[in-house]
């Protein structure tokens, strides 16, 4: 084993030796995202390589299963290092490009940070990451880094799960504060990484409708409750967050919380609840049931998804749909919805217009721009 000051001063001196890297520059000074980092078992550096913007990784032990997770990218018994006795020895590198951006735990910490667009951005590369044959192993905001084009990447794939290595046994097992309590090294295929998506775009989405979320997570660079603390809460915690997502028509987030509390570490239904709908068509749009909930579907897919425990033929391009006992309009195509609260006698107009009798029992009537604006 290496040392962490034996790799850092091979990587600074003006003499560094590399055994088939040519034209290796380590940056001492690197942009933003692009930071001198020192962990446990590994130093990581901004450099370039023939010009090219790059990090380098290097370890302070081997690790047999880097060749399997980064390819061409790893680069066995690359750097030399010297050790007290002047004896030198070769440390194994990753080198992977550099991503111009700041990594998602200082995005956060930033009280100025649009929650919502940060949302949608780890909502995408989820459904990227759900639909690939491997797992990263190891999500959580410092793996995470928000690219200055909107764009989230995954970084440090040490703890990675490959086809490769199908039938064995992890050697990480992640962060347990985004980890699924009952993970165990046993657990290792292409869905170590679903109940890490689930609670952080569950916490992120509740961030969006409740700020003092963020407040928290800057004092100790974690979010509250974690996952086995939501385990220890039972279903308190949970059944108050689906009813908060509930009341505002967020059915998809109310299902992603629900499998918070899933017994099993796999999620094999959160690739289908993240998948987009039809963002327009010109067939016929009909009501639809699938594992006892409704949607809207036509000829080409899912239009809104089947999510609801309720939904009404829409009108004007507008539906009203009911989850958890509250009501809301969906405008088909959009992502605009119009929370009606706990609402009964609900009648839905040619014109996309809604009356409805709202909980005091008052009779109220919402026009298709009310809903539009």
């Amino acid at each position: 084993m290496h040392t962490i000051a034996s790799i850092t001063n091979a990587l600074f001196s003006p003499t560094a030796e590399w055994r088939t890297l040519r034209g290796v520059v380590v940056e001492a000074e690197a942009a933003e995202g692009a930071r001198f980092l020192v962990g446990n078992s590994s130093v990581v550096v901004a450099a370039r390589i023939e010009g090219e913007s790059v990090m380098i990784k290097c370890y302070t032990r081997h690790k047999p299963r880097l060749s399997q997770i980064y390819g061409k990218r790893y680069h066995p018994q690359e750097l030399a290092v010297y050790n007290i006795m002047g004896e030198r020895h070769y440390v194994d590198c990753v080198v992977y490009p550099r991503i111009a951006g700041t990594p998602l735990d200082r995005v956060l910490a930033d009280k100025r940070c649009d929650i919502r667009r940060i949302a949608n951005a780890f909502e995408q590369l989820s459904r990227i990451l759900l639909d690939k044959p491997y797992a990263h192993g190891d999500i959580k905001p410092e793996n995470i880094i928000l690219a200055e084009d909107g764009q989230m990447h995954l970084v440090d794939w040490d703890a990675a799960f490959v086809p490769e290595l199908s039938g064995e046994e992890a050697t990480e097992i992640g962060t347990a504060a985004y980890q699924h309590p009952l993970r165990t090294a046993k657990h290792f295929n292409a869905h170590i990484d679903d109940y890490s998506i689930a609670y952080l775009l569950t916490m992120l989405r509740w961030a969006e409708i409740d700020r003092s979320i963020l407040d928290s997570y800057r004092l100790n660079y974690s979010f509250s409750p974690s996952p086995s603390e939501i385990f220890s809460l039972d279903r308190t915690f949970v059944d108050h967050l689906a009813t908060r997502f509930a009341s505002l028509g967020k059915a998809r987030e109310v299902a992603i919380a629900r499998l918070l509390l899933s017994p099993t570490v796999a999620l094999p239904t959160l690739r289908h609840l993240l998948q987009e709908p039809i963002a327009r068509t010109d067939t016929p749009i009909e009501v639809e049931q699938e594992a006892g909930k409704w949607g809207l579907r036509c000829n080409e897919g899912w239009v809104v998804p089947p999510l609801y425990d309720s939904i009404l033929e829409p009108r004007h391009d507008i539906t009203i749909v009911g989850i958890e006992g509250y009501y809301s309009t969906i405008r088909l195509f959009s992502s605009d919805i119009y929370p009606l609260g706990r609402a009964s006698r609900l009648k839905l107009y040619s014109d996309g217009s809604v009356s409805f009798v709202d909980e005091q029992g008052e009779q109220q009537f919402v026009t298709i721009d009310d809903i539009l604006q």
